[in-house]
């Protein structure tokens, strides 16, 4: 795959995520997502990152959970990236949601 499609994909991937995120709604709690690696083979991608979870107190914040968050994503007939699922897992396993 050449890299200016690839690129393409990554931001299709992550607006793809974004929409997925704004549909699923708002909570007291903020979940911040980094250092993510995209593997894309064909019409599916895997976006693999770390995890953090943040909540109570807006001023005093407390880590709720922390770990990796596995996405995956569907490219569809119309050529754009649709978000499938996600699967969590927590380096706490107390912290398992």
């Amino acid at each position: 795959m050449n890299e200016e499609r690839e690129s393409a994909d990554i931001r299709e991937i992550r607006q793809a995520l974004y929409r997925a995120v704004r549909a699923a709604g708002s909570t007291d709690e903020v979940e911040m997502i980094s250092n993510s690696e995209v593997e894309i083979r064909g019409d599916t991608a895997r976006v693999t990152s770390v995890r953090l979870l943040l909540g109570g107190d807006t001023r005093a914040p407390r880590i709720l959970a922390q770990g990796r968050v596995r996405d995956e994503f569907v490219r569809g007939a119309d050529g754009r990236w649709a978000f499938r699922q996600r699967a969590v897992a927590d380096d706490d396993p107390a912290a398992q949601r």
